[in-house]
C-alpha cells in the first residue's frame, strides 16, 4: 500500500454518533476526491472524548476502511473539534506608525496582526484559530479589507480568537495518536462548515451557521466577512433519539431508526391515523403509537432547542443583525420540519447548508452531515497553496554556490 503523499488531504470528523473521513488529493492544481468512509463512533459524549482507547479503536477501524478503498496509507489528518468548552474572544492591538500620516506597508500589517494574535489565554485553554475582523486607521474603525497603501499615523487590528479547553484538545489528539495518526490541525467544526456552505453575501450581511451534531449544537456568526461569535447549545440529535427511547420504551437503535424514517416536528405533517410500531426492550412486547405521538415528543425537544438557540443569539448581540438569517448543517438538520419550525419561531430566513461537491465526489456527500469534511478540506487546501514551494534540487545547488561567494 502506498504512503500518503504530500498533496493528499485526509479530514476526519470525530463525532458522538459517527466518525467520517474524506480523502482528497491535488491533481494538476485541482482538488479531486479519492475516498471516504463512515463508521459508528465510540468513546465520545457531547463532543468530548471520555474513553481514549475506545475512541482510538473506532478511529482505527474508520481509517483502515478508507485506506482499503484508497490504496494509500493515512498518516496525518485534520480533525474536527466541538463541545461546550469552545470559546470566542475578540482581541485588539494597535501601534503608532509615525508622528505624521504615511503609507501603510505589508510589514506594518504583519506587525499589528502579530500583536493582536499573540495575546494570552487562560492556562487551561489553547488557541485554535485567529480570524481577522477589521482594521482601524487613526482610530477610525470599519476597514474590513487590507489597509496596505492607505495612509495613517496609527494602525489597529481587531481579530477573533477561537479557543478550546486544553484537556479536550489533548484527548482528541491522544486518541488519534493511539490510532497511529498524527494530527496536523484541530478545526472548529462550524468554522470549517462555513467554508463549504456560506455564500459571500451571507457572510457580509450577517448569518449564523448552526451545526446540529449528535451530542450538541455548535454555531458561528459571520458579519462583514468575518466571524463575530461562537456558541454551543447542549442539545443534539441524540437527545431526540433518547426521548423516543425513554418515552416509548424502545431500544435506542430502534428509536434512531424510527426517528430517521418518521421523525417530524411539524404537527400538520403527522397524521393521527398513521400507526408506528415500537419494538419493546428485551422480552417486552412491542407497542403501537400514532405518528402524532411521535411528533409531539420530538416537538417538545425542538422547542427547548429553539429556546436555547434564541438565548444564545440574543446574548451574542447579533440576533437583530442577521440579514441572511440562519444556515443549518449537520446530521440533525435533517429532522423533518425543523427548518420550517426554526424559521417561524425566530422570524428569520433559514436554509439547509448543502456543501459543494469536490470534483469526482459521489452525490451522497452533498448532504448537511458532510459539511465539515468538505469545508475542512477547502481550508486545508487553501493553506497548502499559500505555502511557498520547497526549492528544487537545482535551486538548492545555486543557493550553496551563492553561499561560497
Amino acid at each position: 500500500m502506498r504512503r500518503q503523499s504530500p498533496t493528499s488531504f485526509a479530514v476526519v470528523d470525530l463525532g458522538t454518533a459517527s466518525n467520517k473521513v474524506l480523502v482528497t488529493a491535488l491533481s494538476q492544481g485541482r482538488l479531486q476526491y479519492r475516498a471516504h468512509a463512515v463508521r459508528p463512533s465510540a468513546g465520545l459524549k457531547k463532543g468530548l472524548v471520555l474513553n481514549v482507547a475506545t475512541a482510538a479503536e473506532a478511529l482505527r477501524q474508520l481509517i483502515a476502511q478508507v485506506e482499503t478503498s484508497n490504496g494509500q496509507t493515512i498518516e496525518k489528518i485534520v480533525m474536527s473539534i466541538t463541545g461546550g468548552h469552545i470559546r470566542g474572544v475578540v482581541r485588539q492591538a494597535g501601534m503608532t506608525l509615525h508622528s505624521r500620516s504615511r503609507d501603510i506597508t505589508a510589514d506594518d500589517v504583519r506587525r499589528v496582526l502579530d500583536l493582536a494574535q499573540n495575546q494570552p489565554w487562560p492556562e487551561d485553554y489553547s488557541l485554535l484559530h485567529v480570524e481577522q475582523q477589521e482594521f482601524a486607521l487613526d482610530r477610525q474603525s470599519g476597514v474590513h479589507q487590507s489597509p496596505i497603501g492607505m495612509s495613517a499615523s496609527r494602525l489597529e487590528a481587531r481579530v477573533f480568537h477561537i479557543g478550546a479547553g486544553a484537556g479536550a484538545m489533548q484527548n482528541r489528539v491522544t486518541a488519534a495518536n493511539h490510532a497511529g495518526l498524527a494530527v496536523a490541525e484541530l478545526m472548529y467544526a462550524p468554522l470549517a462548515a462555513a467554508e463549504a456552505c456560506l455564500r459571500h453575501e451571507e457572510r457580509e450581511m450577517g448569518v449564523a451557521l448552526v451545526d446540529i451534531g449528535a451530542g450538541c449544537t455548535s454555531l458561528i456568526i459571520y458579519a462583514h466577512q468575518a466571524p463575530q461569535h461562537v456558541g454551543v447549545i447542549p442539545i443534539g440529535g441524540d437527545h431526540y433519539t433518547n426521548d423516543l427511547a425513554i418515552s416509548f420504551h424502545t431500544p435506542p437503535a430502534d428509536a434512531e431508526r424510527i426517528k430517521r424514517a418518521f421523525g417530524v416536528v411539524d404537527a400538520a405533517s403527522a397524521g393521527d391515523r398513521t400507526q408506528i410500531e415500537f419494538p419493546g426492550v428485551g422480552e417486552q412486547a412491542q407497542s403501537t403509537l400514532s405518528h402524532r405521538d411521535l411528533c409531539d415528543c420530538l416537538r417538545s425537544r425542538a422547542a427547548e432547542w429553539l429556546r436555547l438557540l434564541e438565548n444564545d443569539l440574543d446574548k451574542s448581540g447579533w440576533r437583530h443583525h442577521l440579514g441572511a438569517g440562519l444556515v443549518l448543517t449537520g446530521g440533525g438538520a435533517r429532522l423533518g420540519g425543523l427548518l420550517e419550525l426554526t424559521q417561524a419561531s425566530l422570524r428569520l430566513p433559514v436554509r439547509l447548508g448543502i456543501p459543494a461537491l469536490i470534483e469526482g465526489a459521489p452525490d451522497e456527500l452533498a448532504a448537511p452531515e458532510f459539511a465539515f469534511l468538505t469545508g475542512a478540506t477547502f481550508r486545508s487546501h487553501s493553506f497548502h497553496v499559500r505555502q511557498p514551494a520547497p526549492p528544487s534540487r537545482w535551486a538548492r545547488i545555486l543557493q550553496k554556490l551563492d553561499a561560497l561567494d
